[in-house]
């Protein structure tokens, strides 16, 4: 076969050259699921990889590279755009396994009225989270609560670190809300039972 000579920048002034066919053959096509699959897939199992390549992909919409933190950046200043306080609320990747990441629950539930009330998406927003007692991580949760099928939500876990944020919906009205606990004690267990017990108690009181 015939080839010819390419190189690419790698870092710097390193440079790095390969042999190109000449002609090539499509070995293989992948059609990417709908960005809304993705975004399921991603609240439902947690898919922290999706969340990371998710990221670098926003970084485009500004920038030449995809980075992580091009990604951030963009995402903030879009916040920023429609309204949203982002002060005092820092990130560092794309899945929240940083531990360096600090976001509020006001942030948080910011976001969720403003994708209820105002974006384009909010359906398909809202059908990417889980539903409780039936998808991914919250399939377990809330068991003694005879409403548990009204809350759509995300959970968020880490070393002594455990978040919920989404959606109830109790007469035809829906409730944004988000529970963070950070460096609590006792175990997980405990944990997920005291805020088991305050959602359980804001529901009946909505």
């Amino acid at each position: 076969k015939q080839l010819i000579l390419d190189s690419v920048e790698v870092l710097g002034d390193t440079r790095v050259e390969f042999n190109i066919p000449k002609k090539r053959i499509n070995l293989f096509t992948y059609q990417s699921p709908q960005l809304k699959e993705i975004i399921r897939n991603i609240n439902v199992y947690s898919n922290n990889v999706s969340a990371e390549h998710l990221m670098k992909r926003i970084a485009l919409q500004n920038d030449s590279i995809a980075t992580t933190l091009g990604g951030v950046k963009t995402v903030f200043e879009y916040w920023k755009s429609v309204g949203i306080n982002t002060e005092g609320q820092y990130q560092y990747d794309g899945s929240g396994l940083t531990p360096k990441n600090a976001l509020s629950p006001e942030f948080m539930v910011d976001i969720l009225c403003y994708m209820q009330n105002k974006s384009q998406y909010a359906d398909d927003f809202y059908n990417s989270l889980p539903t409780v007692g039936k998808d991914g991580t919250v399939s377990t949760v809330l068991k003694n609560c005879s409403a548990r099928s009204s809350f759509k939500m995300k959970s968020g876990s880490f070393r002594n670190v455990l978040c919920y944020a989404g959606y109830f919906t109790k007469n035809n009205k829906k409730y944004a809300f988000c529970i963070m606990m950070n460096n609590f004690n006792g175990t997980r267990w405990q944990a997920l039972k005291y805020i088991e017990t305050v959602l359980t108690e804001v529901y009946n009181k909505a």
